[in-house]
């Protein structure tokens, strides 16, 4: 009785015998004594006997509290498309190779400045996909700018297929440059940007960084990190901010060592990307591309053990962003899942 009491009180149902209610089969509407919460429990239809409505069986009564709770507390960690613009979708190569998913989500924070671009393609006659995920800082501006320029300026490189580490390293350098030049007359702004880029071209994949946003995949059941955090506390990123003689400016100001944007330490403060190169083979099955709203609350292993466990790569990116608001992220998090249906083996970079 007492735990019956408390269900009661938890969803605001009040303690009324059967006598307090109207039957519906005497035609009366529940009067301002008698409000909806005091009837929930009982039956619309009147009773053979005497036409009183029968109250639910205990079993029932408790069935429907207990669903009402768990839809109460999904409600809770559940992200809230409407209020918050929250973002998802997917889609399925032209070849049938890959199908991939996504989802955007302001989260806690007041504004958001994460971005993401997804474009599909075929030049002289190879297919090529690009995946990104921008996480902005300090306004909204240089991600935004990524958005729209970084892969329409990779495609247009000259040696885009015959040197895509060359052609990546390159692009990103001078959309940099050119996204600086685009702020230069206001002086007020200093925005500033990570970028992650995975670009696939036939069965050859790139996975290009700068920044702290990160790549893991699922390869033959087993983690694979594709990419490496640039933080100010990395050996070697460290070494390369002190040559430069601005540890200190770094430490207090940026959560990463390398980014787009920032101007007023772009002299050590780089968006030169580590790259990574590895052929599609046999076993590669997901590759996951997110913003640190994610890893901030998730090890790389978590996440690919919650995305194994959905239908499909829209499913698993929705998931990811649904757990990591749960596990309190306080970052905007973005994240695009892209899952490889067959690949093709050869003898060149192994995983």
């Amino acid at each position: 009785m007492a735990r019956a009491a408390s269900l009661r009180a938890l969803l605001g149902i009040g303690s009324v015998g059967r006598r307090g209610v109207a039957a519906a089969g005497h035609g009366r509407d529940a009067g301002p004594c008698c409000p909806p919460c005091c009837w929930r429990g009982f039956r619309g239809v009147a009773s053979a006997s005497g036409g009183r409505a029968e109250p639910r069986s205990s079993s029932s009564r408790f069935a429907l509290m207990r669903a009402q709770i768990q839809a109460r507390r999904a409600a809770r960690t559940r992200p809230p498309v409407e209020s918050s613009g929250w973002v998802t979708g997917g889609s399925v190569s032209g070849d049938g190779k890959i199908s991939w998913g996504y989802s955007s989500f302001k989260g806690r924070r007041p504004g958001m400045e994460d971005r993401f671009s997804i474009k599909s393609t075929t030049i002289n006659g190879q297919t090529v996909n690009l995946f990104g995920v921008f996480d902005g800082h300090g306004g909204k501006l240089a991600a935004e700018y990524l958005k729209e320029h970084l892969f329409e300026n990779l495609v247009k490189h000259p040696e885009f297929l015959k040197d895509t580490k060359l052609a990546i390293c390159q692009t990103f350098l001078k959309t940099d440059a050119d996204f600086l030049e685009s702020v230069s007359s206001d002086s007020f702004r200093d925005d500033g940007s990570t970028a992650l880029a995975a670009v696939l071209v036939g069965n050859h994949l790139y996975v290009a960084n700068v920044g702290d946003s990160r790549a893991v995949a699922l390869k033959s059941g087993k983690v694979v990190p594709l990419s490496e955090d640039h933080k100010p506390n990395r050996k070697d990123e460290r070494k390369r901010i002190e040559d430069a003689g601005d540890t200190w400016r770094v430490d207090g100001l940026l959560a990463m060592s390398r980014a787009f944007g920032n101007r007023e330490l772009k002299h050590c403060v780089k968006a030169e990307p580590d790259i990574q190169e590895k052929v599609v083979e046999e076993g590669l099955e997901y590759l996951v591309l997110a913003t640190d709203g994610i890893w901030d609350v998730m090890r790389n292993e978590d996440a690919i053990s919650l995305l194994k466990a959905q239908d499909g790569p829209k499913a698993a990116a929705m998931k990811l962003t649904e757990v990591a608001h749960s596990r309190l992220s306080f970052d905007n998090i973005t994240c695009i899942v892209v899952q490889f249906h067959q690949g093709k083996p050869t003898n060149i970079k192994r995983w």
